[in-house]
């Protein structure tokens, strides 16, 4: 059923908390939220039912008082029992977060955005650690998609032992493959580089020394890696 809405502008201490909200704002994400709005302005308004209480935007309240704001635009909902509210105020946050990223894609949009000077902190990630953040959704990605992962294949293409076999085995859950792969790397390997199917230990590894030597690309990593080879393979030959 559709529900009759309203959009005003209210008195920010018109606005009542829902007392059980089990949605938490760190204070951290509450000077990220203000932020945003600080540089984008009020794009997306709280929802208020009949009486004012809040339905939805509670950080956005609190972050809205940080910034000594009086008045914030609402959508009031109107006809809403309060079987439907608390179950909306659930709902709002929990659908957000069962989406994903396309963690490659999100990486040329934030280098973009960062070298264009822009705060970082405007879209919810942390100036000084975005690309770890980066990593980290990465690393999750991983996990899902091992997870997911269609059953493997045997070495001869049989799939789990019966059926015709495959011309072309497919690879165990590839774990790293350098970006921008098209683009001719120093580390002088004659054929593109693929760690396939990579032990978590050895993954964890890799990541922690990328962020360490403060490198942007996998193959970087393995080019350092390879010439520490060298320097001590050159040492023992003499």
């Amino acid at each position: 059923m559709r529900k009759t809405m309203k959009i005003e502008t209210l008195p920010i201490d018109a606005l009542t908390p829902y007392a059980n909200n089990s949605r938490t704002h760190s204070d951290e994400q509450i000077s990220q939220l203000a932020a945003s709005i600080h540089e984008y302005g009020w794009t997306n308004p709280v929802l208020i039912d009949d009486d004012g209480g809040l339905i939805a935007g509670h950080g956005r309240v609190l972050a809205a008082r940080e910034l000594g704001m009086q008045q914030i635009p609402c959508i009031r909902l109107m006809g809403l029992t309060d079987a439907q509210k608390r179950a909306y105020i659930i709902a709002d946050n929990r659908l957000a977060e069962l989406s994903g990223w396309d963690v490659e894609r999100l990486r040329e949009e934030m280098d973009f955005v960062y070298s264009q000077g822009l705060d970082l902190d405007t879209l919810g990630f942390d100036s000084d650690r975005w690309q770890e953040q980066l990593e980290d959704l990465f690393d999750d990605g991983l996990q899902t998609r091992a997870q997911t992962a269609p059953p493997e294949r045997s070495e001869d293409g049989m799939k789990d032992g019966a059926g015709a076999p495959n011309p072309e085995p497919v690879p165990k859950n590839p774990a790293i493959v350098p970006e921008k792969a098209q683009e001719p790397k120093s580390t002088g390997l004659p054929v593109p580089l693929l760690i396939d199917n990579c032990p978590r230990p050895v993954y964890q590894a890799f990541r922690d020394a990328k962020r360490k030597l403060k490198l942007k690309y996998d193959y970087e990593v393995l080019d350092k890696l390879i010439g520490y080879f060298n320097d001590l393979t050159t040492e023992d030959a003499t």
